[in-house]
């Protein structure tokens, strides 16, 4: 009975995605595909049309699906109140209303049945099962990289077998061959002082998911580093804010072990890997704490207990906060907004939004915009570029040199002059044949400025009174 209202609950809540007039459009990163995973790196964007389209609604309805065959899963295996959690907390809405993200609900779907293979059926049939499920998440995506950490710290003797798939995985050609096309022109090396930035990454992901009050795709946190030294040194140092990350770290260990020993283990491994050891992707991502989620809602349940009362208000509050992120994946519009509207200090939000209506030909909506941001960041790549391009849009060529070239100038972007030369070297040859065109222009309106001085001032020097009209005089009687 629980299950089926949890279940009607996910559908009520993400019908939009698929069905009826607002029904959900393509947004960032859909031109990636999973069978070119880790292979492949977008080198450009789709065109700009692509975002104004929609896909088939079954594409959207597999992403609800696939999360409401997690939650049954979930259920099997932890229980009603957890699945209840997972179901309708807001961490979820990355992987089930942003189409890129049933990637992660499918490699979490895979690892679930991995696990549940493993630990319910303890004999030949579950290990192989179990193996090959957890096998197939890994083609996935690599949120799963910590399954088998957790049969180790638990206590699962069983699940060790998932060492083995790990193993041929990570020393296999598509693993190593993607993580060199990743780490390629990436100035990140993995040394001691990693430590400190894991742990500030951890407490970080830890407010996210314990305080879903403010979300976005994208946020400050972490995004300048290995652009700005002092960043960099910042997050790699054993400060004050280590120390408080490390005590918020702990103190969740600690609390979360008394309710859920497996749910403390499943969210510290789990997310471990995504916690920038190594930089190879995005700094900080919801979408990396889908899976990893799943072991706080195994504490949460733990502390609630059986007080239905306290039950209802967690879901409530977690159903209303879904129900009002999930329209920020409608449109790729609606998701800049909504992390413009969330972490205004964030760079990415202005020069994609502008960038945006750029697209939309709402341009001078999309020069303030960039302005806003070049504020924030008066050496921003993105920024640069974008005004670059509005002012190529209004002819303003000098402009158009003068941003294309501070977009070049970037210290932290060794494709910037590659990428840019070009269109500089081109804008160069239309300005000077621009101040070319206004000096001639200049020179001839002088040239009539001095023939009309010479010719007034020769009828000046030939002219006399007589030649001077008079007025006429009426005399009235």
């Amino acid at each position: 009975m629980e299950l089926a209202l949890i279940l009607l609950g996910i559908f009520v809540l993400y019908l939009r995605t698929w069905c009826g007039k607002n029904r959900h459009y393509y947004i960032i990163d859909d031109n990636v595909r999973r069978w070119g995973y880790l292979y492949i790196i977008p080198q450009t964007s789709p065109p700009p049309e692509f975002y104004a389209t929609r896909p088939h609604p079954w594409r959207h309805f597999f992403l609800v699906l696939t999360h409401s065959l997690n939650v049954w899963v979930i259920n099997l295996l932890f229980g009603w109140q957890v699945a209840a959690l997972f179901a309708f907390s807001p961490i979820s809405v990355n992987g089930t209303a942003w189409i890129t993200g049933g990637y992660y609900g499918v490699t979490m779907f895979l690892s679930l049945v991995a696990y549940y293979f493993i630990t319910t059926f303890p004999n030949l049939i579950g290990l192989v099962l179990g193996s090959m499920f957890f096998t197939a998440a890994l083609g996935s995506t690599i949120t799963c990289l910590g399954l088998p950490f957790v049969f180790l710290l638990s206590g699962q003797p069983l699940g060790l077998i998932l060492f083995w798939p790990l193993g041929m995985y990570l020393f296999g050609k598509r693993f190593r061959a993607g993580y060199a096309i990743r780490n390629s022109g990436k100035r990140d090396k993995i040394t001691w002082r990693k430590l400190a930035v894991m742990t500030k990454v951890m407490a970080y992901y830890l407010r996210i998911n314990l305080f879903p009050d403010k979300l976005a795709f994208f946020r400050r946190f972490g995004q300048e580093y290995g652009k700005n030294e002092a960043v960099k040194k910042d997050l790699e140092s054993f400060n004050l804010s280590f120390l408080m990350a490390l005590l918020v770290v702990a103190s969740f260990a600690f609390v979360g072990y008394q309710f859920s020993p497996l749910g403390t283990i499943w969210f510290l491994v789990t997310l471990a890997p995504f916690t920038q050891f190594k930089i190879l992707g995005q700094f900080v991502a919801e979408r990396y704490l889908y899976l990893p989620q799943l072991g706080i809602y195994m504490i949460i349940a733990g502390m609630i207990g059986d007080n239905p009362v306290l039950m209802a208000v967690v879901l409530t509050l977690y159903a209303y906060r879904t129900h009002l992120y999930i329209p920020a994946f409608r449109n790729i519009e609606n998701l800049y907004k909504n992390g413009l509207a969330n972490y205004p200090d964030c760079i990415s939000n202005y020069a994609n939004l502008g960038e945006r209506y750029l697209h939309t030909k709402e341009v001078f909506r999309a020069r303030r915009l960039l302005e806003d941001g070049l504020k924030l960041d008066p050496l921003s790549f993105l920024c640069h570029t974008n005004l670059a391009a509005y002012w190529i849009s209004v002819k303003g060529w000098e402009k158009a040199m003068y941003h294309s070239g501070m977009a070049m100038s970037d210290p932290n972007n060794p494709l910037a002059k590659r990428i840019l030369s070009k269109q500089y070297a081109e804008l160069k040859v239309v300005v000077e044949k621009e101040n070319i065109r206004k000096a001639k222009q200049l020179e001839e309106a002088l040239k009539n400025v001095r023939d009309t001085n010479a010719r007034v001032s020769e009828v000046t020097k030939t002219a006399t009174f007589s030649d001077i009209p008079m007025p006429v005089l009426s005399l009235s009687k």
